[in-house]
């Protein structure tokens, strides 16, 4: 992409043209002095004159657009891609924050990325600690503890003027949407709800390769979401999650299949694995054993219960949510783009 002075007018496929040549440049086009007609040009606004400024939104239109067969890849938006592929996303403000600002510019849209980033880590992380497992109330009467938290610490306000961290308002609205759902279900659909919640937290820690807290949740999960069908069958009597005395006993994983195959199906795939499953869960280190639980044997009854447990309309609509909640942008290049047009920095001039 060229940077146009006011003394060229050779023809460029791309072209940027300064703040302070914007009325040369467009009465250059208006006399017709460009060899031929030009095919795409962008003006960059007054607050775009550090040259680090300049080579920021040039590489960032290269990137978007194709407008170079070279790299034009931006460092600190390939550190964040690099994070996000693998999972990590608790390591990304924590590595926007070390970036030497190069201009006015990156500063800001550093700062807003750190924001963004942080806050949702933040809310993920409220969710997992203050959601049902951590909390002190009744997970089925009771609201859903970690929203109090989120709404309490987060000021949406703030956030409402800036295109990048405007992203974390769309996720507290669905937050505030999830938590309203909750409030209003039956017993049995809460549970549903829960499993959901389960599997996300196992999800959660799975992302950070910690599989024996992940067995865990997954265990729960299947657990929770059999529980569910079998009040729903009136095979199980609520009273006896909630403490009341009745004719039925704790069963476990195990025996609550044993009962859900009564009225429902599950193929023989899923039984074995839902069998591996408690093995694993109870030679854990987080319940009866003392194993770490490697990535190979999660990921083998895994990628067969996640289906399982989503089979519920219920849960499945509720997990939906959950990912929306958390939903993170991953198309940085385009985040990025969007703010620049946003704020004016770069207008495309019609050609």
């Amino acid at each position: 992409m060229t940077l146009w002075s006011d003394d060229d007018y050779e023809n460029y496929n791309y072209i940027l043209v300064p703040h302070h040549l914007k009325s040369e440049f467009i009465e250059a086009v208006t006399c017709g002095m460009f060899e031929e007609p030009l095919q795409e040009v962008w003006l960059l606004s007054s607050a775009a004159t550090e040259p680090n400024d300049v080579e920021l939104i040039s590489r960032l239109l290269c990137k978007v657009f194709g407008y170079s067969s070279n790299d034009n890849k931006i460092d600190f938006v390939e550190i964040i891609n690099n994070h996000v592929k693998e999972g990590y996303f608790n390591l990304i403000p924590e590595a926007l924050r070390s970036i030497k600002k190069q201009s006015s510019i990156e500063s800001k849209i550093l700062d807003s990325l750190f924001e963004l980033f942080y806050v949702n880590n933040f809310i993920k992380n409220s969710i997992v600690v203050d959601g049902p497992i951590g909390s002190t109330n009744d997970w089925l009467t009771d609201d859903l503890f970690f929203s109090q938290t989120i709404v309490k610490e987060i000021d949406l306000s703030s956030y409402q003027y800036c295109h990048i961290t405007a992203e974390i308002i769309k996720n507290s609205k669905e937050l505030k949407e999830c938590i309203a759902t909750y409030n209003e279900l039956n017993p049995y659909k809460k549970l549903s709800f829960l499993a959901s919640y389960f599997l996300y937290c196992c999800i959660f820690h799975m992302n950070k390769n910690d599989y024996s807290h992940a067995i865990i949740l997954l265990h729960r999960a299947v657990e929770t979401v059999f529980i569910s069908w079998l009040v729903q069958d009136q095979e199980l009597h609520l009273s006896v999650l909630t403490g009341g005395k009745s004719k039925d006993n704790f069963v476990y994983l195990l025996g609550y299949m044993e009962r859900v195959l009564k009225k429902r199906s599950l193929t023989d795939g899923e039984k074995g694995a839902v069998k591996n499953l408690n093995t694993l869960r109870n030679q854990s280190k987080f319940a009866h054993g003392y194993k770490i639980i490697s990535k190979e044997a999660f990921e083998d009854i895994f990628s067969m219960l996640k289906p399982l447990i989503l089979s519920d309309i219920l849960c499945k609509e509720s997990f939906v949510k959950w990912d929306a909640i958390t939903q993170t942008p991953t198309e940085i290049y385009d985040l990025l783009y969007n703010y620049l047009t946003k704020n004016n920095y770069i207008v495309r001039y019609d050609c």
